[in-house]
């Protein structure tokens, strides 16, 4: 889990991971075809994560995480062509306020497979003319 579905912000943490783990459980396993097993639900997840490499999808699009600012519909179009339905972009701010790209979701039926999600953004201010940051990651564990 930790390499292909980390807690990005606590990544070299153990237990923000497991805990990171056990919400994604709590928040979209339960809606699952096997709301009783986990384990399936985390391997579903862990294999469409292999199969469809959003960051290099959106490598593909030459959109980088190198803090460089990018149309919320590049980012957007980028995913919906190569899965075939549309995902929400979530966006937070950094500590100065600027929007910048936090999340992706891909929304997906009970039974595994893609489907387009309700909303395009998330809390990306006027994403159809305001940039969304990239940003480039970072070594802080």
């Amino acid at each position: 889990m930790i390499e292909y579905w980390p807690d990005v912000a606590y990544y070299h943490d153990d237990s923000a991971n497991l805990d990171f783990s056990k919400y994604q459980w709590e928040q979209h396993g339960m809606c699952f075809d096997n709301p009783d097993n986990p384990l399936h639900y985390f391997k579903t997840a862990l294999r469409f994560i292999k199969q469809h490499d959003l960051r290099g999808i959106l490598k593909g699009a030459k959109i980088y995480p190198n803090n460089s600012k990018y149309r919320g519909y590049d980012i957007k179009d980028a995913i919906t062509e190569a899965l075939g339905a549309r995902p929400t972009i979530c966006c937070n701010e950094d500590r100065y306020g600027t929007v910048q790209l936090h999340e992706i979701w891909v929304c997906l039926h009970r039974n595994g497979t893609t489907r387009p999600c309700q909303h395009i953004f998330s809390n990306c201010p006027k994403a159809w003319v305001r940039p969304i940051k990239f940003a480039a990651p970072t070594n802080e564990a």
